[in-house]
Parts: C-alpha cells; sequence; structure tokens
C-alpha cells in the first residue's frame, strides 16, 4: 500500500486539505491549526504540517506542536508510521510524540520510546442534562490569578505532568482567553478550561477539584455545564482525554454521556544509553 505524506506550508492550506481527519479524529490537530489561524504570529514559519494520503485521501495528519513534540491524528498504523519516518529522514527526530495506541508498537520500533501518559478520548456530541449539584459555573476572573495558579499546580502534580507546564503561563493565556471556568457553590469548588476551539469543536481540560472539596461531584457539574453551554452555543463536538488509569474519572466523563473515541498514549523518546522501550 503507497502512502503519500504532503508538508503543507501553512495553517490554513493545513485545515483546507485535512479530508476526512474530522475534528474529533483529529482534535489537537486541528485545535492548534485553528490557534495559528486565529493568532498568526504564533505560528513559526516552517513548523510541519504534515497529511498522509491513502489511495487519494487523507488518512491521517499530524504536526509539530513544539520544538520536541509531535502530535498524530487517528489514522491507520501505515498512515502514522509514514508521518513519523518524515521527520526521521528529515534528521528532525522528536523528544516526544502523543500517537494513537493502535500505533504505538510500530512508532516503538521506529523511535526507541517509552509511555509518560495512556489516555482516551472522548467526544460528545449532544448537550447533557442540566446537573443537579449545588452551585453554577462561571468564568474565571483575572483578579482569581493567584490561587487559580496554585490549583493548577497542585493539578499538574496530581496528573504527573512534565515540569514544562508552566501554571503560571498557562493561567495568563487562559484568563486572557476567557477559556478557564469556576465550579462555585458559595466558593469555588472545582475548575475546567477549554483548549484547541475550532468554529464545530472544542476540548475540555484542566479539570480539578482540591482534596477538601471532592466527592460531592463538583468536577462533574463543571464538565457537564461547560460542555451544555459549548454545544447549545453551536459546537457540534465536544472532546476530552482522561488517563486511562484513573477509574472514576472515565466513569464520570461516562455518566456525563462522553463516548470513548479511540486510546492514545504519550511517548518520550530514550536516548540511547536507555534500556530497551517498555512497548
Amino acid at each position: 500500500m503507497t502512502v503519500e505524506v504532503q508538508v503543507w506550508p501553512t495553517p490554513a492550506a493545513f485545515v483546507a486539505n485535512l479530508g476526512a481527519v474530522d475534528e474529533v479524529r483529529g482534535c489537537i490537530v486541528h485545535g492548534m491549526a485553528h490557534t495559528w489561524l486565529a493568532r498568526p504570529d504564533a505560528f513559526r514559519p516552517g513548523t510541519p504540517l504534515l497529511t498522509a494520503t491513502i489511495a487519494g485521501e487523507v488518512a491521517a495528519a499530524a504536526l509539530q506542536a513544539s520544538a520536541g513534540k509531535i502530535v498524530f491524528s487517528l489514522g491507520p498504523t501505515e498512515a502514522i508510521l509514514a508521518l513519523a519516518e518524515w521527520w526521521e529522514k528529515q534528521g528532525r527526530r522528536p523528544k516526544a510524540v502523543v500517537v494513537p495506541e493502535s500505533a504505538r508498537a510500530e512508532l516503538v520500533k521506529l523511535w526507541r520510546a517509552y509511555p509518560t501518559l495512556e489516555n482516551t478520548l472522548y467526544a460528545l456530541r449532544s448537550p447533557p442534562a442540566p446537573t443537579t449539584i449545588p452551585g453554577e459555573l462561571r468564568r474565571a476572573r483575572n483578579e482569581e490569578a493567584g490561587w487559580l495558579i496554585e490549583w493548577i499546580t497542585a493539578f499538574n502534580s496530581d496528573a504527573k505532568l512534565p515540569d514544562s507546564t508552566k501554571p503560571k503561563m498557562l493561567v495568563e493565556s487562559k484568563l486572557a482567553a476567557g477559556h478557564l471556568f469556576v465550579w462555585e457553590d458559595v466558593v469555588p469548588r472545582a475548575i475546567a478550561a477549554l483548549a484547541g476551539p475550532t468554529p464545530r469543536s472544542v476540548r475540555i481540560n484542566t479539570v480539578y477539584t482540591p482534596d477538601a472539596f471532592r466527592g460531592h461531584g463538583y468536577a462533574s457539574a463543571a464538565v457537564a455545564s461547560l460542555a451544555r453551554q459549548e454545544l447549545e452555543g453551536g459546537r457540534t463536538a465536544v472532546q476530552l482525554f482522561a488517563d486511562r488509569g484513573l477509574a472514576h474519572t472515565n466513569r464520570m466523563y461516562r455518566k456525563i454521556g462522553f463516548e470513548p473515541v479511540a486510546d492514545f498514549a504519550d511517548l518520550e523518546l530514550s536516548s540511547a544509553s536507555l534500556p530497551s522501550a517498555r512497548a
């Protein structure tokens, strides 16, 4: 089977040629490309934006999310591997990748790599029922940046996110975009955020409840209310990723109505001195 890899010069050209890689199958690549469309100054010319075509149809896509990380959409393993081999042939081996679980074994053969996070991608296409949990969802305020930074620092620690995730920068960017939300019942109880908005879809991330407020359904209420807000506002899909190792979190999202789409793995490439990668 012949796979053709195409490199696109701009986010606009990339988005226009994603074909069957829709905004659920390629939620991160769509989200990042649309972010660059909205903020052209944030796009670095020459950033690889790739599609893989099989029998004349786009089957998968990938982009360089940062200097050291590549994100892949869903797609056939042969298409994912062709995209990865493009980076290898260019001598631009990444430090980390986000890849569909279905292609993980082949990527590990190409690049010595080990998993740092294993997620399930979920999607919701119909507004969930209104929550009965006490409180209401509101947009976070600029003057709340101090405690929001503390909460997101704790979230990063709980989620075992890399040190490169900077809470202060994240809070400032989310507040500026109006993408950070608080579930409040007299006082703030939980937070949730939007990411990668496009005209048709958006992701929910950074869902966090401090220990003192857990067990009351506040995070579920925040996610359900935020998803309903976006779907009733015109989005056709809301996506999120959930750590496969957190059974209670996965149950919560399924109860809201999110349906599993596919499993993904965050892989970090090993240096030659490390032992064999864990597949």
